[in-house]
């Protein structure tokens, strides 16, 4: 199969050992991530409560605090509960969030 590359030239279909190379950088960046409890078994748990305020995300998460108001308005942190004017996380869902899960 032919495809046109970026100058408009005829191309040979992209090879198999590209396609398999890409397949095993992707396997080996999942293999390096950490399972989720591997994560919540590195956080103290006595520093972290199982309810966060935005400042405790901040710290655990080592962004700022305007990062995560900003976050929870893109809504990336759908778990943040607001109970009158405090904003509160879910300490495992923050963690889910942020490293994708």
């Amino acid at each position: 199969m032919m495809f046109l590359n970026t100058h408009g030239e005829a191309d040979s279909a992209p090879s198999e050992s590209s396609a398999a190379s890409q397949t095993q950088r992707q396997a080996s960046r999942l293999a390096a991530a950490p399972s989720a409890d591997e994560i919540l078994a590195a956080i103290d748990g006595s520093r972290y409560p199982p309810i966060l305020t935005v400042h405790q995300v901040a710290e655990l998460l080592q962004l700022s605090v305007h990062t995560v108001y900003k976050g929870v308005s893109e809504g990336r942190y759908r778990g943040a509960v607001k109970r009158g004017k405090p904003l509160r996380f879910w300490r495992d869902r923050v963690i889910q969030v942020f490293f994708g899960r």
